[in-house]
Formats: structure tokens, C-alpha cells, sequence
């Protein structure tokens, strides 16, 4: 047992509260009653109050106990462990007039004190009303409570759907079932059958999983887990999942057979390991009166059904909807997106367990599950299904099919697909939303080529959210921003923001290891734009230097975005060429092309090259930048670079500091080039021009000779023949090629390529 104070006596069922836990609750206590008393000092209380709990609610005793300083309807607090708590924070229990706490909630790191005070709040509204009404009235009057006294005010919309709400749930609690108002996936409590959280609820020995508790309130927990599930800390989106590798299972005592319960709707998050194959989600034991669920199935090249690759993190939100018996009654949604209709059938009897994991003892999955949602024995309307998937969306950072709007937990919408339709790729947001227990305070969406992360740090009160989208586009551009002199280049791609009450300042990560490769030397190198028109070529609302930043990423903290605004990311490039990938090589080479004069392209790090390079027309220098050494390693059946100097203006090109890897070649027939050698020719072509290598190490490059004389059999022209004294200046072809295709080092030595290649 704890006490906090005089008036708070805190019980944790045997177990102290930490210190810093007992402090953080002693300071949320002191702040509730703060809220309480300002609420109280009002003239409008009265008025106020009766929006909550009905105009026969006589209110005056509290408003003058509150003014006085008396608040004992925030006594009487139990601290329980989250599984007790079936994963709510907070929960009022009308039998035993008191407030319940989540242990779990008080530890987790992105509790801070407001969310606590909000939660309190919302609870001590459900025991105001169950004393001045004599009963649990309906709707959320919790929620209108503390929105009421903590803001002033509740929004129409907000209040009719608080109204609707009916948060019941039965917790045990000393081996007696208590009823009490808690939260729910999507604040859709109605038929909820089982829910389970790998960030709830979890029992483990190291890392490897022992018991999973059912949060629904129905106490469906674990009866055993068989091989060694794993628990990961960030399976997703910053959140923890449960990883299976294929020999592992958690069976629960759920008897899914339609007979027991019917319709179903399952929500299940998760990703395949890339393993070829179809794997099983969850299923019953019972073989011949089926009911599972599978992975779709894996091809050989990670490609799936569902999801579009396997073993990427990034995670997809399946939905089915089992109803036995009705021809085509049943439904298959993926992010959101009906991927078909189909009817039910199989047998309906028998008792039954339900596996996560396997289906049974058959086709246990290699992959991660992060949460399992059911519900049962009704039918979930469109709108209760919409506010459990924004819930897994938002939390899992899924970016939901076009066209769908987000909901909170009263109904609320909180990304409107129609408004921010342009800008409705790679949707992810932060918020808390007490009804769904989601306090998701960083995030990035798992959408392929996400590349911003936003973070609010500890501030977040219930009913804020913050939710960013896209529009799509990829690269770099370099633009006209007469407004901003000090920046040559932005970000193609343009994020939209829709905020639902005050976030407050947020942090934003931009991953940028694929753009603006040229070299940062300051923070005021970056800057992020925020406009109001999305058009940055005109002007902005708003330039922000960066406040950290190193190869790959860049930060920008304490940025206060406004619903509406748009935003991109401006750099100030050093003039030059700096390139990190193969479209920054292939343009580089073009432009230094239509320049006289000698260039220099600088490699900022290694590259894979994809695609064919454009032949060298002008004097260039290619190296590495200062004190590195980087790898143009080719992806595709060609050599690196062709210097083509007939009737151009090229000199002489210099290579510095490079390794050339895997290039291949194929000499060109006649008298110039040729197949030269296998360790340069198969990197590079020269033709009347001067070639330079300083410090470059050729690797694997391979080199198939052409025709010299458009004879068959003979091999192409050498570049440079190493003799015994010296160079010969016109390389010798030869039947089956020279023995020529070197090339001479800055020294003036000459440097063997191999021997010549073979003739066509």
C-alpha cells in the first residue's frame, strides 16, 4: 500500500509504486484538484455540468466543496497491473465506488502528467454520475466531464457521439468481477470477444513470450505457448509485436466455432518473414469445423497477395468478416480495402480453442503479429469497423486504402480523405485518444519510401492529433525560390497536415540519405518550408533552420504546425556536383557535357548503378569526396564510363579515388577501343582522349573483345600494349585481341588491364 497524500490512499496490489510513479501520481492528483477548483470558480459551472450529467443533476454541494478546496470524488484510487486492468488506464467500478489506474499506464514511458490528469478526470465523472443519478447514465459522461472542465467547452459532433457511447466492461479484480467503463479498440466496445496487445497484457522470461492476456475483459488469457515467441520493442511504428519463426503458437480458450459465435470480425496486424509459402495468422484446432485466417502466401520474390513485400517491416492491417451460412455474407478488407466477398460454410460445431500463430498444429507462421482484435455475435456497422482500423492505422503507422477518412474513438473524423485527397500517401500521425487506450507519441508511416518521422515528446492531451500526408512524389528539384536566396534545391514531395486540437510543438526527422548529396557544412544548410498554398516558388510562411543533422538524416525541433499548413524540405547545395546515386551520376554527366571546360563531379558515397551511364563529351574530373574512397559497383552489363573524344571536346578525363566494380564490356568492332583489358576495359572505354586513374582499384570488371577489321575471329584494337621498354603508343590487336588495355598512371608509368579479349 501507498498513500500519497491525506486524501488519495493508493493500493497496488501488493506491490509499492516506485517512487518517481508515486510522484508522478501525487503531482497528477494536485493538478486534477487545481482543474477541479478553476472548473468550480466559474459562472457558467452549473450550466456546464448539466451538458454532462442532465438538468436534475443538482451539482451546487460539489461547486461549493470544489471552490473550498474538498475533493474527496477523487479519492478512493486503486493502482492495478495492466492485465488486471484488461489494458484500460483508467476504469471507474460503480459496486465499488472507486477509481481504478493502470500500473502499466503510470510506467509507460510516453505517460506524462496531463494524460494522467485527463484520465482521472474522465473517471471521476463516471463516479459523479453514478452518485447524483443514482446509476451509470448513458453515454461517455466521463469524457463530456473532463472535456468540459478541462477545456470549457465540447464540440457539438464530440458531444452527440460521447452521448451514443456506452463504454461497459467487467474486470476481475481479487477473483471478483467488477463492472466498470473502460476503453476499447476504436472506443467500439459492443461484442468486443478478444483483444490482444503486444504492448499490453505480455508475461515474459528474457525476451521470449510466457503468457498473453486478454484485454477485452472477458479474462480470455493464454493457456500456453508453445515454442519460444519473442517479444521486439519496436515491431512497429515504435510499438512492440510478438515475432513467430515458424514454430510457435499462443492458444487462447475461445471457442470460434459459428455455433458459439456468430457473425465474427477479426483485425489482425502483422507481416510475413519473406519465406515462399502460405502461413497461418490464427485458426481453431479443430480440423473438419474450420476458421483461420493466413498470411495470403509468400512468392519466391517476398511478393504477396496482400501486402506488397515481405520481410519489409512494414506491417498490414487484415480484416475478415466471418458470417456462417449467408451466401456471400463474408468479406476480406486489407488496409481498409475490400479485397473480396465470399461465403462461409464449413462445418458448425465442435469445442474449439483458437490458436495465434499456427492454424492448429498446421502452417505456423514465420512473421510478426503486433495486435488481434474480435468481435462477435453482432455485426460491427462501417463506422465502428473505420474507427478500430484508424486506431491500428494511426498506432501501426498504416497508411489506409484512398478514400478513407480516419475516426477517434467517438466517431470523430481526424483525416478527411476528401479535403487532403492530393496529399493522402503515406498518412501516419501522433495523438491520444483515451477511448481506444492510444497514446502514440512518434511516428512514421511503414509505407515504401517514408521518409519523415515526427515526434511530440510527452504532451499530448486527449483528443489531439496531429496526421500528415503526401502527394506522392520522389526526388530532389531544383527550384525557383526568389523569397529564400540562401536555397537552391527542395524536396520534391509535399506533406499535408490536419491537426485536431493544439499538439503543441513537434519534432520532424527527414531521412535523406538518397538526396542532396552534396557535402552540409552548417545547420542553416536546411531549412524547413511551411506555406499555406503549398506553392514555395511564391514564398513561404515559414523558414526553420535545422537543429541537428549528419549523413542520413535531418532534424528540425520544436516546429508548431497548424492544421492545414503544407511543408517540404529546402537545402542550400554547394555549387558543383555532388551525386550519391545513379539518376544524380546520369544527370551530372549530362550537364558537365554542355560545359567547356574541365568539371568535376564529387561521389559522395557508394552507389549501385543501375542503369547505363551516358559517354563522356568533356574534360571531367570523377572522384571521390575528400579522404574517401567509394564504390561504383554496376548493376546492369556495362562498363562504368566511355571517354568518346572523336570530333568532342574532351582532353583528358581523370578518375580519383573510386573502385570500379563489376563493370562488363563489349569492344566496339573496327580500329578504336576494342575489348581492351578485362580489369579496365571492362570499367572503361577510351577514344581519343587522355585517360587518368589516380588511386582507383578496378575489380571484377570483365572485357569481351569486338572485331578489329569486321573480320570474324580477330580481336578488337588495345588501348595501350605493355612492352618491355615502354609503352607502344597505338596498341596491337592481335587474332584472339592485344595484350594491351592498360592505361598510364599520373607518374607516367603504365599499369596493365589484362590481356585483350576475344574476337567476334
Amino acid at each position: 500500500m501507498n498513500c500519497v497524500s491525506a486524501n488519495f490512499l493508493v493500493f497496488d496490489s501488493g506491490v509499492d509504486l516506485p517512487p518517481n510513479l508515486l510522484s508522478t501520481l501525487q503531482l497528477a492528483l494536485a493538478q486534477a484538484q487545481q482543474t477541479l477548483k478553476a472548473g468550480a470558480s466559474k459562472d457558467d459551472f452549473l450550466a456546464q455540468m448539466a451538458i454532462a450529467f442532465g438538468d436534475a443533476a443538482d451539482l451546487s454541494t460539489l461547486q461549493q466543496d470544489w471552490r473550498a478546496g474538498n475533493f474527496e470524488v477523487l479519492s478512493g484510487i486503486e493502482v492495478r497491473s495492466g492485465e488486471e486492468m484488461g489494458g484500460a488506464w483508467g476504469a471507474y467500478g460503480i459496486d465499488t465506488d472507486t477509481i481504478y489506474l493502470s500500473q502499466d499506464f503510470l510506467a509507460a514511458p510516453s505517460t506524462d502528467v496531463d494524460l494522467i490528469v485527463t484520465v482521472l478526470l474522465e473517471e471521476a465523472g463516471h463516479r459523479i454520475d453514478a452518485r447524483v443519478n443514482g446509476a451509470d447514465s448513458p453515454g461517455d459522461e466521463g469524457a463530456i466531464f473532463a472535456a468540459l472542465v478541462q477545456q470549457g467547452a465540447i464540440a457539438p459532433t464530440a458531444l452527440q457521439v460521447a452521448l451514443a457511447d456506452n463504454d461497459h466492461a467487467t474486470l476481475t479484480l481479487d477473483g471478483r468481477s467488477v463492472a466498470v467503463e473502460q476503453a476499447a479498440p476504436g472506443g467500439v466496445e459492443t461484442n468486443l470477444q478478444l483483444w490482444l496487445r503486444a504492448d499490453s497484457g505480455v508475461a515474459t522470461t528474457g525476451n521470449t513470450l510466457t503468457a498473453w492476456s486478454d484485454l477485452s475483459g472477458n479474462g480470455r488469457n493464454s493457456v500456453s505457448v508453445t515454442g519460444d515467441p519473442a517479444l521486439v520493442s519496436n515491431g512497429f511504428n515504435f510499438n512492440p509485436a510478438i515475432d513467430f519463426d515458424g514454430n510457435d503458437k499462443v492458444t487462447i480458450p475461445f471457442d470460434v466455432n459459428p455455433a458459439q459465435v456468430n457473425p465474427q470480425q477479426y483485425f489482425v496486424v502483422f507481416e510475413q518473414d519473406p519465406t515462399p509459402g502460405a502461413f497461418g495468422l490464427l485458426g481453431n484446432d479443430n480440423v473438419g469445423n474450420d476458421l483461420y485466417l493466413t498470411s495470403s502466401g509468400v512468392s519466391a520474390n517476398n511478393q504477396s497477395f496482400f501486402f506488397p513485400e515481405a520481410g519489409s517491416n512494414r506491417p498490414g492491417l487484415l480484416r475478415t468478416q466471418f458470417n456462417h451460412g449467408v451466401l456471400n455474407g463474408s468479406e476480406v478488407f486489407v488496409d481498409g480495402q475490400s479485397q473480396g466477398i465470399f461465403t462461409f460454410d464449413d462445418a458448425n460445431g465442435g469445442l474449439t480453442t483458437l490458436d495465434i500463430g499456427s492454424i492448429g498444429d498446421f502452417n505456423p507462421l514465420d512473421g510478426r503479429i503486433a495486435e488481434v482484435i474480435v468481435y462477435g455475435d453482432g455485426t460491427l456497422s462501417a463506422q465502428q469497423a473505420q474507427q478500430v482500423e484508424s486506431y491500428l492505422a494511426l498506432k501501426y503507422g498504416i497508411d489506409l486504402a484512398d478514400g478513407i477518412n480516419y475516426l477517434d474513438s467517438q466517431g470523430n473524423v481526424i483525416w478527411n480523405a476528401s479535403v487532403n485527397g492530393a496529399y493522402g500517401n503515406g498518412v501516419a500521425g501522433i495523438g491520444a485518444d483515451l477511448g481506444s487506450s492510444l497514446n502514440q507519441l512518434q511516428s512514421r508511416s511503414s509505407a515504401l519510401g517514408s521518409l519523415l518521422t515526427v515526434g511530440n515528446g510527452s504532451d499530448l492531451n486527449d483528443g489531439e492529433f496531429l496526421i500528415w500526408g503526401h502527394d506522392g512524389a520522389t526526388g530532389e528539384v531544383t527550384v525557383d525560390l526568389p523569397t529564400l536566396p540562401a536555397l537552391n534545391q527542395r524536396l520534391n514531395r509535399v506533406w499535408q497536415v490536419a491537426e485536431t486540437g493544439d499538439v503543441g510543438v513537434v519534432d520532424l526527422t527527414f531521412a535523406i540519405a538518397d538526396f542532396f548529396a552534396a557535402p552540409r557544412t552548417t545547420l542553416n544548410d536546411f531549412a524547413l518550408l511551411i506555406d499555406n498554398d503549398a506553392i514555395f516558388d511564391n514564398g513561404v510562411s515559414q523558414s526553420i533552420a535545422a537543429t541537428a543533422f549528419d549523413e542520413t538524416t535531418v532534424t528540425f525541433s520544436g516546429v508548431d504546425l497548424s492544421d492545414g499548413d503544407y511543408f517540404t524540405l529546402g537545402a542550400s547545395v554547394l555549387d558543383g556536383y555532388f551525386v550519391a546515386s545513379t539518376a544524380q551520376l546520369i544527370n551530372a554527366i549530362h550537364e558537365t557535357n554542355l560545359l567547356a571546360g574541365e568539371d568535376t563531379i564529387v561521389v559522395t558515397r557508394d552507389i549501385n548503378i543501375d542503369a547505363v551511364l551516358p559517354s563522356i563529351t568533356d574534360d571531367l574530373v570523377i572522384r571521390s569526396a575528400e579522404g574517401e574512397q567509394h564504390t561504383l559497383d554496376m548493376d546492369v552489363a556495362a562498363r562504368h564510363f566511355s571517354i568518346q573524344g572523336a570530333g568532342k571536346n574532351v582532353t583528358q578525363v581523370v578518375l580519383q579515388d573510386l573502385r570500379l566494380v563489376d563493370g562488363q564490356a563489349i569492344g566496339l568492332d573496327g580500329n578504336n577501343g576494342g575489348g581492351g583489358g578485362a580489369g579496365v576495359g571492362g570499367a572503361v572505354f577510351v577514344d581519343n582522349a587522355s585517360f587518368v586513374a589516380d588511386n582507383v582499384l578496378f575489380e571484377n570488371n570483365q572485357a569481351i573483345g569486338g572485331d578489329a577489321n569486321g573480320t570474324a575471329g580477330n580481336g578488337g584494337v588495345g588501348g595501350f600494349e605493355r612492352g618491355l621498354l615502354g609503352p607502344a603508343p597505338d596498341g596491337q590487336s592481335g587474332g584472339t585481341g592485344s595484350t594491351g588495355g592498360g592505361f598510364q598512371s599520373p607518374d607516367g608509368s603504365i599499369q596493365s588491364g589484362g590481356a585483350g579479349g576475344f574476337g567476334g
